[in-house]
């Protein structure tokens, strides 16, 4: 990939507010190692996070997340 790859991506949302700010998304993987071009991705988990600013709270949301 070209070193500029992540900003052409990104410019477009640049400035923009999030969607639902009070939803969030965590994302973890696990590979068979770190090389990119010839591991294998094994696993990937994503879990729901509900924030609630006000009260500064954040709940895991388990029916949202896989």
């Amino acid at each position: 990939m070209s070193p500029g790859w992540l900003a052409r991506w990104q410019a477009p949302w640049r400035g923009r507010l999030a969607v639902n700010e009070q939803r969030w998304v965590m994302l973890d993987v696990e590979t068979s190692g770190l090389n990119a071009r010839q591991d294998r991705l094994l696993a990937i988990t994503a879990i729901a996070l509900h924030v609630d600013w006000s009260r500064k709270t954040l709940r895991v949301a388990l029916a949202d997340s896989f």
